[in-house]
């Protein structure tokens, strides 16, 4: 499940991105993410450091989301959030189709759908947060290179709807092995982190 901190950038992140917003405290943090604010404190030490952020008494300050965004990329472990993986005799397309209601897509499936269509690369892997029982029942366990992959929901992630935010789709495809992940991260360096400064 993603840490705290990793929560905390994402918030900054889907402001700064989705909602132009660079500008916070850590009162007001602390209250968007119900977290203390000595969590939210504690998030901010390494971005501090290598400054994407600023904190002062006139209040918190998003400098560089890009680099903001490639820290977490680098730290996120998205294997040790795996609950659940198989293999599906179904295209793509159709074990999207079938996926819970309650299923956020990430990786490809997310940025096909942020995007509208997909005009990067076909792709082989479908990668949800779900609750794995009910994916389970769906697509029950069988052998082979896994298609399907379920992680761990972290308690804030729906608030961003049923998508997950594209900085987040960043930092799970960058944690993908595959030449797929990297046309896709490509196309989102092109879209998300170009222009940002």
């Amino acid at each position: 499940m993603l840490s705290r901190t990793e929560a905390v950038w994402r918030h900054l992140l889907v402001g700064a991105f989705d909602r132009s917003i660079r500008r916070s405290s850590l009162t007001q943090l602390s209250a968007e993410l119900d977290l203390p604010v000595s969590t939210i404190h504690k998030a901010l030490e390494r971005p501090r450091a290598i400054g994407a952020v600023r904190g002062s008494a006139s209040g918190l300050r998003v400098l560089d989301p890009k680099r903001l965004q490639l820290l977490w990329a680098a730290l996120r472990d998205l294997n040790g959030d795996i609950v659940y993986a198989t293999k599906v005799p179904m295209t793509v397309n159709e074990i999207e189709a079938r996926l819970p209601i309650s299923a956020i897509p990430t990786a490809y499936t997310a940025f096909v759908q942020h995007e509208g269509r997909n005009l990067v690369a076909d792709y082989e892997q479908v990668i949800v947060y779900a609750e794995a029982n009910e994916v389970r029942r769906r697509f029950p366990s069988r052998r082979g290179d896994a298609n399907l992959l379920v992680l761990e929901p972290d308690p804030l992630l729906s608030r961003y709807g049923r998508v997950v935010p594209r900085c987040q789709v960043y930092a799970d495809l960058f944690n993908l092995p595959t030449w797929q992940a990297q046309r896709f991260l490509e196309a989102l360096d092109r879209t998300l982190l170009r222009d940002v400064a």
